[in-house]
């Protein structure tokens, strides 16, 4: 089975679709699966070749501007076609040069599937809402009624998909997190001792949009329940533009139990893992977000917001709790959580246990191995 896989995909550090792809990769090589990634107008770099083939993937890139790219389209989908995939596997939605090589797949009769990564959610369309309605109709639906199968990594995934596609062909497989997201989860695990005080060090990981991420929420919220005598700090760890941190420092205030810092990797992040008994996050909306998952794998309980695509996740893992995105009853339940330092350890235990289990390379790439297996099998000969 060869698969190619499409995207705007970043390899050098592990954030968006690039590390999920990763992981996915791993496990579909473990079957024996030809795997080919192309990134979408930027080079690879020398450590993205170096990890793609250490796991034994190829990689390759449309070169230039978006401009250039499209003037040379011809010349592009002529070398996807010469790798002869059995399957191609868009990821993400909104990028222009997908819809016109899934042109040109289905004029030589290769199937694709697309994983949106969030991209539909509802809150994600409001947004230059006037723009996106225009390219819908011109490029977007073409691009999905065309498609074989969606991918959706969750359950509100698959509803935004069927709200704009009713017909499609959708299985629901969630991101998996790679073999060294597991050792690097084993030895926070390890090295981390069990909540044995009532004091409560939560972490957020993420970019710093103020209002997808709820990180004004969230700031109250923890302002709301220091004011309920709840003792809890929160450490905040992301990259976002410097007019934003005005913005951010202005609802944290003189609260000196938050603290809003810099994005960390290696080392470090495994430090701030270490230190953390809780992670924490309340966006607006949010796809699958792999934070929350190596936080569940290293054995920390998480607090998620219902607005979240990964809330019922957290629910059927039995590792968190999922809040209303409002703060008083937020707080209500919080309140009378948190002081329970077994529970807070179960529900660590819980989560660290679903996720090793259900999210590992091997168990996703199966699934998603058994759907490309299907979509080549319903194609005529």
């Amino acid at each position: 089975m060869r698969i190619l896989h499409i995207g705007e995909f970043n390899f050098e550090n592990d954030t968006g679709s690039g590390t999920a792809v990763f992981s996915l990769i791993q496990g579909l090589r473990q079957f024996e699966t030809r795997v080919k990634v192309i990134k979408g107008y930027s080079k690879p770099t020398p450590n993205e070749i170096r990890k793609l083939k250490a796991i034994g993937a190829e990689i390759d890139f449309i070169g230039g501007t978006k401009k250039q790219s499209y003037l040379r389209l011809k010349e592009e989908c002529n070398r996807i076609l010469a790798w002869q995939p059995d399957v191609v596997h868009f990821h993400s939605a909104f990028i222009p040069l997908h819809p016109l090589i899934a042109f040109e797949l289905r004029k030589k009769g290769i199937p694709y599937i697309i994983t949106t990564h969030g991209a539909l959610d509802m809150m994600v369309l409001k947004r230059n809402q006037l723009k996106k309605k225009v390219y819908m109709n011109i490029l977007e639906m073409k691009y999905f009624e065309g498609a074989s199968g969606f991918v959706a990594l969750s359950k509100g995934e698959r509803d935004d998909i069927l709200k704009l596609s009713p017909m499609a062909n959708i299985n629901i497989i969630p991101n998996a997190i790679s073999l060294d997201t597991i050792e690097f989860c084993n030895k926070a695990f390890t090295l981390r001792k069990l909540l044995t005080s009532k004091k409560i060090n939560a972490l957020f990981l993420g970019r710093y949009d103020v209002y997808q991420k709820g990180i004004d929420f969230l700031i109250n919220l923890i302002a709301q329940l220091q004011k309920n005598d709840i003792p809890i700090k929160l450490e905040t760890h992301g990259v976002e533009p410097i007019r934003r941190m005005g913005q951010i420092n202005e609802i944290r205030g003189n609260n000196s139990n938050v603290n809003i810092l810099g994005p960390v990797y290696g080392k470090e992040k495994l430090e701030v893992f270490i230190q953390s008994n809780m992670y924490m996050q309340t966006s607006r909306w949010e796809g699958f977000g792999m934070s929350i998952v190596e936080a569940m794998a290293s054995g920390l309980p998480v607090v998620v917001s219902e607005t979240m695509n990964i809330a019922p996740f957290v629910k059927d893992s039995e590792g968190g709790i999922v809040v209303p995105f409002d703060i008083l009853e937020a707080t209500d339940i919080l309140k009378n959580i948190l002081d329970d330092e077994k529970l807070l350890n179960k529900m660590g235990a819980n989560g660290r246990k679903y996720v090793l289990k259900n999210l590992n390379p091997q168990t996703v790439a199966s699934k998603t191995k058994d759907f490309y297996k299907s979509i080549i099998e319903c194609q005529p000969n």
